[in-house]
C-alpha cells in the first residue's frame, strides 16, 4: 500500500441538528471537515498510510480534531499544535433542498498562520505521493508559500503530486 502525505486545514465541524437557518439552530453535532482530510480518511480506509501535514490550535477543538483523525487511521505525526491561535471551524446548517448554509471561522486560525518551516523535519522521500488542493493557497501568505515549498521538495525527492484545485470562490478576494 502507498504512503501519502496530505496537506490542508482540518476543521472542527458543527452541524445543526434541526432544519432551518444557522442563526436559528440551537444544537449541533461535532465532527470533522476538510477536503484534504476527506481524502486522507478515504485513503486510510483503503489501507494506505495517510499522513496529514497541518497545524491546529492547542485547544479543545484541536485535540478533538487530532483524536478523531487518529481514530480514522490518519497519522497526525506531522500536525503541529499552535498555542497562540485557535483551530479553524465550520458551522453547517441543515436543508431539505439545495445546499445547506455554511459559515467558516478560519481567519486567524492556527493553520492560516502556518509558515514553510513546518516542513523542516519532513522527509519527502518517505512518501509515494503528495496530495494538495488549492484551498491552502487562499488561506494566507504563509500557507501559499508552504504549498510552493511542498511542490519543490516533492519534485526534488521524485515524489508525484496530485493536485485538486478545489476552487472555493468565497476564500479568494477576487477572480
Amino acid at each position: 500500500m502507498g504512503r501519502v502525505l496530505l496537506f490542508g486545514e482540518p476543521l472542527a465541524l458543527f452541524t445543526a441538528r434541526e432544519l432551518g437557518p444557522l442563526d436559528e439552530a440551537r444544537s449541533f453535532d461535532l465532527s470533522l471537515a476538510g477536503a484534504e482530510l476527506n481524502v486522507a480518511i478515504g485513503l486510510a480506509r483503503l489501507g494506505h498510510e495517510a499522513t496529514y501535514l497541518s497545524c491546529v490550535g492547542d485547544d479543545a477543538l484541536g485535540r478533538f480534531v487530532c483524536r478523531s483523525m487518529e481514530a480514522q487511521g490518519v497519522s497526525t505525526s506531522s500536525v503541529a499544535l499552535d498555542g497562540a491561535h485557535p483551530t479553524g471551524l465550520m458551522l453547517k446548517g441543515r436543508a431539505l433542498e439545495g445546499d445547506p448554509e455554511i459559515a467558516y471561522h478560519r481567519a486567524g486560525s492556527a493553520f492560516s498562520q502556518l509558515e514553510p518551516s513546518i516542513l523542516d523535519d519532513v522527509d519527502f522521500r518517505a512518501f509515494d505521493l503528495v496530495h494538495l488542493t488549492g484551498i491552502p493557497c487562499a488561506l494566507g501568505p504563509g500557507c501559499l508559500a508552504t504549498t510552493g515549498v511542498i511542490l519543490e521538495k516533492a519534485s526534488v525527492a521524485g515524489v508525484p503530486v496530485s493536485f485538486d484545485p478545489n476552487l472555493r470562490p468565497q476564500l479568494w478576494p477576487d477572480e
